[in-house]
């Protein structure tokens, strides 16, 4: 009992800094995006001062277009991130259900996919946007998007699917239930918090994108709001206006944190079946 207790103490001792270590430069981001231009740059003042204004957030949003930005980025986000989550359950369901020619080399072509670094893929993205005359449209967001995140989704969810049972399945259509319908009514709700997981990686990943969408995207009411950041940091634009570019990140930074806030518990179950059952 008394070496348990040691044990716990010892994990409290070695998380507890962790975390105020990790949490610490998102405490002071916040912090920052409310103080005046002024008590940023003073150094210390600004973590000592208690004056807190809301002129960087009014100034974002009035002078700057910020709320297309979040709208385009959810578009750009929400859309291939659900198509992810549908294309990716139905090749996993496949790859796990059916035994066909090739059925090996195609549940390791996810995984060879994500061995191609990104930077290798931007060129022949925009040439094909280029091509097709989708440059700058949500289109070309969508389909880049959803290019990045397929392969690491079906290779997720194929671990997940691994868990269920495929005799829950057939005693569904020896009742009279099509095979979408027990795709649909069986094996959906059994992995949820594995679609879950797979939904919340790919909007974390879409999210926080900024290599594609900075060069598909080029005029202003294009611009993904993670390409907006950008244009706030140093030698992007003259004078750098701190308070500013601290409010922009926390607005960039509480859509994906309210996310994975909510579905943490979701999250972290579906991690553990992928973990499991993933062989």
């Amino acid at each position: 009992m008394r070496r348990h207790r040691r044990k716990r103490i010892l994990v409290y001792a070695l998380l507890i800094p962790t975390a105020f270590f990790l949490a610490c430069p998102v405490f002071w981001l916040l912090i920052l995006s409310f103080r005046p231009n002024s008590v940023i740059v003073s150094g210390l003042g600004s973590i000592t001062s208690g004056k807190f204004v809301l002129d960087n957030y009014v100034t974002l949003f009035t002078t700057y277009d910020v709320g297309r930005y979040m709208v385009n980025s959810l578009i750009g986000t929400i859309v291939p991130s659900v198509l992810s989550v549908l294309l990716a359950l139905l090749a996993a369901y496949a790859l796990v259900r059916f035994d066909f020619p090739g059925r090996t080399f195609f549940y390791s072509l996810p995984l060879f996919a994500q061995v191609v670094p990104l930077i290798q893929l931007i060129v022949p993205l925009y040439v094909i946007m280029l091509a097709l005359g989708q440059l700058d449209t949500y289109t070309a967001i969508i389909i880049a998007h959803l290019s990045l995140v397929l392969p690491l989704s079906i290779w997720m969810m194929t671990g997940y699917l691994k868990g269920t049972s495929p005799e829950i399945e057939e005693a569904a259509m020896v009742d009279g239930c099509s095979r979408i319908g027990a795709i649909f009514r069986i094996v959906i709700p059994t992995a949820l918090p594995g679609i879950m997981a797979t939904g919340v990686y790919a909007f974390l990943e879409t999210w926080g994108e900024f290599l594609v969408a900075y060069l598909l995207t080029s005029k202003e009411n294009m611009r993904l709001l993670s390409v907006a950041v950008y244009t706030f940091l140093p030698g992007a634009q003259s004078p750098t206006t701190w308070g500013i570019l601290f409010a922009v990140a926390a607005v960039f930074m509480i859509p994906s944190l309210v996310l994975f806030v909510f579905l943490q518990r979701s999250f972290q179950q579906g991690l553990a079946i992928g973990a499991v059952t993933g062989r």
